[in-house]
C-alpha cells in the first residue's frame, strides 16, 4: 500500500446517493416551476461546491425562497430518505482491507458532522475510521475550511496521504490538504470533468485498489 492516510469523501464515493439527490432536488425545483433534471449528464453539468452555486445554476430564484429555506427544505427531504442509500459494494470490501492493513482513514465531507456520524455508524463501517470532518451547518460550502480546522487541532498529515472522492472539489481539496487525489467516476460529476482535473479517474474501487497497490 501507497500511503499510510486515507481520506474519503462520503457522498457519491462511499454512499450511493446521486439519484435521492436528484430526486430532492428535483422536488425543489418543481416547486419553483423550473426544469428538472432528467438525466445523470443533467444533474452532472450543473453540481458544483459551495452548493448555493448549484442551486444558483439549476435556476432558483432566491427572491422567491431564500437559499436557506431551500437548502433546509433539500435537507428534510434528503435526511427522511438517505439511510435507504447503501455503501457501493467495491467500496465497503475496500474500506474493510484498509482496516486490515493498518490503514488510517478518515471521512473529510461537506454535509453536517454529527448527522453524518450517526449515518456512518449505522453504516456497518463506522469501526474503519480513526476520523470525521464535517460541517457544523447544512449549507455544504466545502470541506477545505473544515479540513485545516480539523488539523490544527489533530496535527497535520504525518506519512503519505490520498484523499479519494468524486468531484472536481475533491482534488482542490485533496491538494490543498497535501494529499494526492484520487476520484472515483460513478458519483456527483461526470468522467469527463473529473479527467480534465488531471487526477488518476477509476472506475470502481477495485480499479483502485490495484492502483494504490492494496494486498488482495
Amino acid at each position: 500500500m501507497k500511503y499510510d492516510t486515507v481520506f474519503w469523501d462520503w457522498n457519491g464515493t462511499i454512499i450511493d446517493d446521486v439519484d435521492l439527490c436528484m430526486e430532492c432536488v428535483n422536488s425543489l425545483l418543481i416547486e419553483q416551476g423550473l426544469n428538472t433534471f432528467k438525466t445523470r449528464a443533467e444533474y452532472h453539468s450543473v453540481f458544483r461546491f459551495p452548493i448555493i452555486d448549484y442551486y444558483i445554476k439549476a435556476g432558483f430564484d432566491f427572491d422567491k425562497e431564500p437559499f436557506e429555506s431551500l437548502a433546509a427544505k433539500y435537507i428534510e427531504r434528503y435526511e427522511s430518505n438517505c439511510r435507504k442509500c447503501v455503501v457501493f459494494p467495491d467500496v465497503y470490501a475496500f474500506i474493510r482491507r484498509l482496516k486490515k492493513e493498518g490503514v488510517s482513514q478518515i471521512i473529510l465531507s461537506a454535509s453536517e458532522r454529527n448527522g453524518l456520524v450517526d449515518w456512518i455508524n449505522r453504516s456497518g463501517i463506522g469501526d474503519c475510521f480513526d476520523g470525521v470532518i464535517g460541517n457544523d451547518n447544512i449549507y455544504a460550502e466545502g470541506k477545505e475550511q473544515a479540513a485545516k480546522d480539523w488539523m490544527t487541532k489533530h496535527g497535520n498529515i504525518t506519512g503519505k496521504a490520498v484523499m479519494i472522492g468524486d468531484t472536481p472539489h475533491d482534488v482542490e481539496v485533496a491538494k490543498s490538504i497535501g494529499a494526492d487525489p484520487v476520484v472515483i467516476a460513478r458519483g456527483h460529476a461526470s468522467k469527463a470533468a473529473l479527467t480534465q482535473t488531471g487526477a488518476p479517474v477509476f472506475d470502481n474501487a477495485d480499479e483502485l485498489a490495484a492502483f494504490l497497490g492494496l494486498r488482495k
